[in-house]
């Protein structure tokens, strides 16, 4: 006798990130990184096993995604360490201006990197599955 199959989508919570964070896009990238510590916390508090899987990720496109040093400082000051962009201004003797470019700049390397990715896996999707 057979109570009955489950069926559990392993995928659906990645979907379910990528719907809230569009990280293809400078909008999607702009409320992840807004998000990111909450979403660290809860990484710990609810072993979220996907959100996990994105920080680890994230943490090594950080890396490798052709930020600059300085614009990598500003996204893990800002975002990791929660500075205020007027606390950077004064840490390192620059214009609010400079700031904001920094952070534009790397906002859009991180998000030109994932959609690059994106159009990489929907090749490779399409060739596998036809």
């Amino acid at each position: 006798y057979l109570m009955g199959v489950v069926s559990y989508d392993v995928h659906a919570a990645g979907r379910r990130l990528e719907a809230v964070f569009p990280l293809h896009t400078e909008e999607g990238m702009k409320s992840w990184l807004e998000k990111i510590y909450q979403l660290d916390e809860l990484r710990y508090l609810a072993g979220d096993y996907e959100v996990t899987l994105w920080l680890v990720d994230f943490y090594e496109v950080l890396q490798y995604s052709g930020l600059s040093q300085r614009e990598a400082q500003v996204v893990y000051l800002l975002y990791f360490e929660g500075y205020k962009q007027s606390e950077l201004v004064k840490l390192w003797g620059i214009k609010k201006n400079t700031v904001n470019t920094l952070l534009s700049r790397a906002v859009n390397k991180l998000a030109n990197h994932y959609e690059e990715r994106k159009i990489a896996d929907d090749e490779f999707n399409h060739c596998v599955h036809g």
